[in-house]
């Protein structure tokens, strides 16, 4: 019997076609340094199927990817640094993969020169398949460190410590420290829902459910522009501590100076004092009755009993009644909250 012919070595399977595209922008492109920019990065299938689908984003030094620090964040999944830093791998963790797209926080480095230009590049991993159109499986760009005006903002208040019903006056200062003019910011307040300024306020600023803006259209270099607002707090308040966070809106990613951007204003509200307790009134003493009662003169004793002093029905002396005075008394302060209007006068 003549032996089999060996089996025919398996021709290994052509790899497949595919078009895929990289797209990369910053947004912005010019950034003081030690701001956070954001880094957009889009890979997609255009046509065909890849095993796998990445994007390698590669950064120079003075630039500093922002990880997310929760582990079940999705970006922290999907997007992990090398061990120097320098790249950025971020993969399609769905099949069959068609889309890698992420928003990068990316900080330019405090200790970059201004003026000094970063580049970035974003290169497609596809496995072994083979990209029709390899001329867009790459893209660049790059970043400029600049510097604009700094825009600083700082709260006056007479006091910290105040108490329910009282005025406090307070002002909130923003302050341009140049170089340059800045043509519109604003400030903005979280101030949630309990307590707001009185209404009177400064007519450019304007409420939206649970803040109030206040805005600034033109300021010059050295520059200051200045809100005053007194708050008062309801006797609900006491005890507590009532802090609202402000800052510059919107954050401008040239200001060279991001510490100054945020200034909250905190209050405390005390208790009132508890007012030592009052003693209790009382009538005069009732005087001790004699050991030895007094002789009768020119008495005739009846029953064969001495003299006695009078008494009223209970037995008790009439001349030793005395009565206590209790003084009970209050005073409860309701404030109604109306609906905030637009314009500065939410009624708080």
């Amino acid at each position: 019997m003549r032996p089999a012919a060996p089996a025919a070595p398996a021709v290994p399977a052509a790899p497949s076609q595919a078009d895929v595209r990289t797209t990369l922008s910053p947004e912005p492109a010019t950034v003081a340094p030690g701001r956070i920019f954001q880094l957009n990065v889009s890979t997609d299938l255009i046509t065909g199927t890849v095993p796998e689908l990445a994007t390698v984003i590669t950064l120079p030094r003075g630039l500093t990817y922002q990880r997310p620090t929760e582990h079940n964040d999705l970006e922290y999944i999907r997007c992990v640094p090398s061990a120097d830093g320098r790249t950025v791998t971020c993969r399609s963790l769905d099949a069959p993969h068609e889309h890698v797209w992420e928003q990068l926080a990316v900080r330019i480095d405090p200790d970059v020169a201004v003026g000094t230009t970063l580049p970035i590049t974003a290169t497609t991993v596809i496995g072994d398949a083979v990209d029709t159109h390899p001329e867009d499986n790459t893209a660049s760009v790059s970043v400029t460190a600049g510097s604009g005006p700094d825009l600083g903002v700082v709260w006056k208040q007479d006091r910290i410590s105040v108490r329910p019903g009282e005025d406090v006056h307070t002002e909130l200062v923003l302050t341009n420290h140049g170089p340059g003019a800045v043509r519109y910011t604003a400030v903005r307040f979280w101030m949630g829902w309990d307590y707001w300024p009185k209404p009177g306020y400064d007519q450019g600023c304007w409420a939206d459910p649970g803040e109030l803006t206040c805005d600034v259209l033109d300021l010059a270099a050295g520059e200051s522009r200045t809100y005053s607002f007194t708050w008062n707090f309801p006797a609900k308040a006491a005890g507590t501590t009532y802090r609202v966070p402000t800052g510059v809106y919107p954050t401008g990613l040239l200001d060279p100076n991001p510490a100054n951007d945020e200034a909250p204003i905190t209050f405390t509200i005390t208790k009132p004092a508890t007012p030592a307790p009052k003693p209790t009134p009382t009538g005069p003493a009732t005087p001790a009755a004699p050991a030895t009662p007094p002789a009768a003169t020119g008495v005739t004793p009846q029953g064969g009993g001495g003299g006695l002093a009078a008494t009223g029905s209970d037995g008790l002396p009439l001349a030793g009644a005395a009565a206590a005075l209790v003084l009970t008394g209050g005073v409860l302060v309701a404030r109604a909250r109306g609906r905030r209007r637009e314009q500065g006068s939410p009624a708080h």
